[in-house]
């Protein structure tokens, strides 16, 4: 248990900040030698690239269904925290910071909140995490993957401790639901436009588009992006693809992603997440039905058009 509290807190320590040294690593677990022959300067540009720019390790960027910090989700960390007896230090993270929830994930287990903890978990925890983690794992650096992997497996092992290997014990209630996606295909005034702005937010497409993925996806379909946040990138993206004959492609790539992100849900349907995985996945099936509507919008089958009218 003690090897586990120490894990969490040394995987806190580098969503926060980037690792200075090969002892940083060696406490999450992490090999060494994903930051031998790297300077510390690019360590650090790499860390702040990926969990600012890119990712925001919170859960608000995660359920909150603009995308966006200090709403209902981070008060109810902050609820969380106050029964859990756990005063962190806020004034450079969020309270549904990633760095502050492994944190007191390490302290409930310290003070055996299992019971407690146990419901942190179901209700709140693998809502997110296994959607960040599976983003890290999949479209970050080496270092970043790995981290992705790590905190995703760590916290496999402390669902064990609180539910039982098989999960049985869980109970069934569960107050918390997915935002509403806001999104009406069938409205005529849905552009390609709103089509981005969907995409872009997690709670409401179930999808993670960095922009990372996004300019690597335009690049091997040759299309140009749009700049800015990346909403205005996908927006671009899906513009050019427009006016290009691009969108067949560009469905193609986002009903990959759609079948790689349902696949990681349908795995969590076994473990802690399962309520969560089951309206993700149901989430996803509307994004999916946006995404074939894309792809007719190539095949001149519907009215949708990239310079449709938005509300």
């Amino acid at each position: 248990m003690i090897a586990l509290t120490l894990r969490l807190e040394a995987l806190a320590s580098l969503a926060e900040s980037p690792p200075r040294s090969e002892n940083d690593l060696n406490a999450a677990s992490l090999d060494s030698a994903l930051i031998e022959h790297r300077s510390l300067d690019e360590i650090a540009a790499e860390h702040y690239a990926w969990f600012t720019h890119e990712l925001m390790p919170a859960a608000s960027a995660f359920l909150d269904e603009e995308g966006l910090l200090g709403g209902s989700v981070s008060q109810r960390m902050r609820r969380w925290m106050a029964e859990a007896g756990y005063e962190p230090d806020l004034r450079s993270v969020s309270p549904d910071h990633l760095a502050v929830e492994l944190r007191l994930i390490a302290h409930m287990l310290q003070t055996d909140q299992v019971k407690a903890l146990s419901s942190l978990l179901r209700m709140h925890t693998m809502g997110w995490v296994p959607l960040l983690t599976h983003a890290l794992s999949t479209q970050g650096p080496d270092l970043v993957s790995a981290f992705g992997m790590a905190v995703a497996s760590t916290l496999k092992e402390v669902v064990q401790i609180t539910s039982g290997v098989d999960g049985s014990d869980q109970a069934p209630e569960f107050p918390f639901e997915l935002a509403p996606a806001g999104f009406d295909l069938d409205d005529p005034r849905v552009s390609l436009a709103e089509i981005g702005r969907f995409l872009a937010v997690p709670a409401r497409s179930g999808l993670v588009l960095t922009h990372a993925f996004v300019a690597k996806a335009a690049r091997e379909s040759h299309l140009p992006t749009g700049f800015g946040t990346r909403s205005r990138q996908i927006e671009g993206w899906l513009r050019s693809a427009g006016q290009y004959d691009g969108l067949l492609a560009v469905g193609e790539v986002l009903s990959g992603a759609i079948d790689d992100v349902d696949q990681m849900w349908t795995l969590e349907e076994k473990g802690a997440g399962t309520s969560w995985a089951q309206q993700w996945r149901t989430r996803l099936g509307l994004t999916r039905s946006i995404v074939d509507s894309i792809q007719s919008v190539g095949l001149n089958e519907t009215p949708i058009h990239p310079d449709a009218p938005t509300s």
